[in-house]
């Protein structure tokens, strides 16, 4: 499977952020000073580090129960590995990574730029997976055995001008649209919804791929502007068919495929208009 050109399409899609990741087995030998020598070979692409808490594995188990959340205590002596942000000039862009994963981000920080388009995105995570193999052998360290992939489109669609109060989300939303306009019930102030799917598919080997989309729906107001608007976020994750980068890659083409899909159903006629959807 690779990037499809037949897919939805739009002129001036909502998109704030991108993310695509690969999580792997812990790299046990991966300590602090990497980071370091990571940064030295990357430094000309990510000249900007930032430090944050890592993440908590995820996976996502099929044909069993969901396991409970639970609470992790774990007591070391020694310091955890952070996840480190390695962030471009033009802070649009980020690699993070920590003792069990690799992500790369793009995302809007003035608000004005111009989304680059999944296969560019994709392009960039594929290089930071490869520089991260490559790293990794020049210190002796095994490659990393990829267990669980992930893709996450979050768009901010503005529903209003400053000071006002959301629009009715029923012209927005089609998921909301069963006969009934939120605006025959009032002034619509504050929506809040979460929805979880498993999808599968097939990828150009013929091998299976299985994930759970989630869609997550919020309202909120914009920082700068103060115009509300809604965050309409959308992740896939699931486990590649190969433990390797072509399993990661076509897994990542999977879950972009099930949320530009999603995407498009989800929405209205009438939102795709104001996007200028091209296909």
């Amino acid at each position: 499977m690779s990037p499809s050109s037949n897919l939805p399409s739009f002129k001036s899609p909502p998109v704030h952020e991108v993310v695509l990741g690969v999580q792997f087995a812990p790299i046990a030998k991966l300590d602090v000073r990497h980071a370091g020598l990571m940064w030295n070979r990357i430094r000309a692409r990510f000249p900007t580090v930032e430090v944050r808490p890592p993440l908590d594995p995820q996976f996502e188990r099929f044909g069993q129960a969901r396991p409970a959340p639970h609470v992790k205590l774990e007591i070391t002596e020694l310091p955890l590995f952070p996840r480190v942000w390695f962030v471009d000039a033009t802070r649009t862009e980020i690699l993070q990574l920590q003792k069990d994963r690799l992500l790369h981000n793009w995302r809007r920080v003035r608000g004005d730029e111009t989304y680059p388009r999944y296969g560019y995105v994709r392009g960039q995570f594929e290089q930071d997976l490869l520089d991260l193999t490559s790293f990794l052998h020049s210190e002796g360290i095994d490659p990393p055995s990829p267990n669980q992939c992930e893709a996450t489109y979050v768009n901010h669609i503005f529903a209003g001008e400053k000071g006002s109060r959301h629009s009715d989300p029923s012209q927005i939303f089609r998921l909301f649209r069963a006969g009934l306009s939120f605006s025959e019930i009032g002034q619509t102030e504050g929506t809040s919804l979460t929805s979880r799917f498993v999808v599968s598919s097939k990828d150009s080997r013929g091998m299976d791929l299985f994930g759970r989309l989630y869609v997550e729906l919020l309202t909120a107001v914009h920082a700068e502007t103060e115009r509300p608007m809604y965050v309409f976020t959308l992740t896939v994750r699931g486990g590649p068919a190969t433990p390797d980068v072509g399993g990661v890659l076509a897994f990542l083409d999977f879950a972009r495929e099930r949320i530009v899909t999603s995407f498009a159903s989800l929405t209205s006629e009438k939102m795709h208009h104001e996007w200028g959807r091209l296909a």
